[in-house]
């Protein structure tokens, strides 16, 4: 028997193994509906047995090995709000207090700045490339204090100001597009 580890939330075994998942509950089981009990079963096939079961064998591994703390934080701040984000949001979804999340994130080899750091560069370098934003509108999309910050940081980022950046970046067709308009 392959004992697999339980990391965090049931969500993403729920989505591999196609039923609801829980952890630490009070008993081990696995529920079956009466109507799949009641249905006629194949005769045993020991080789068939041991494809299924390699197959799954891999692919918790796949999914307990692809996802880490920091994997899972970067994915929780793809999608929020950086203005406000704090390490309580993603402590919260991986049902973790904000210390444990923080101690994970350094057995990882990283921290809660550092994602946040990392998600304000990409999020600003795509705002920058696919919008007309001016600085002053980006920076608090991005969890910056205003345009200053917003150069500062990106300079620190890319090694060159946001406007550069943009104008190297930034499609042709967009260039002409602009230019069409003013």
């Amino acid at each position: 028997m392959t004992l697999h580890r339980r990391d965090g939330v049931g969500r993403p075994y729920a989505e591999v193994l196609g039923c609801p998942v829980a952890f630490d509950a009070p008993e081990t089981a696995i529920t079956v509906a009466d109507e799949d009990l009641d249905r006629r079963r194949p005769l045993y096939d020991p080789a068939l047995n041991a494809l299924h079961r390699s197959y799954a064998d891999r692919l918790l591994h796949q999914l307990s090995a692809a996802v880490t703390v920091a994997g899972r934080v970067r994915q929780w701040l793809e999608h929020a709000a950086l203005e406000d984000a704090g390490p309580e949001g993603p402590a919260k979804e991986l049902s973790l207090s904000v210390r444990t999340l923080r101690r994970a994130l350094h057995a990882e080899g990283t921290s809660w700045r550092a994602l946040l750091d990392t998600a304000r560069h990409g999020r600003a370098g795509r705002l920058l490339e696919t919008t007309d934003l001016p600085l002053d509108r980006i920076a608090p999309l991005v969890g910056l204090s205003g345009a200053t910050a917003l150069v500062r940081a990106f300079t620190r980022w890319k090694g060159m100001p946001p406007g550069a950046y943009r104008s190297r970046h930034r499609p042709a067709s967009a260039d002409r597009d602009a230019a069409g308009r003013g």
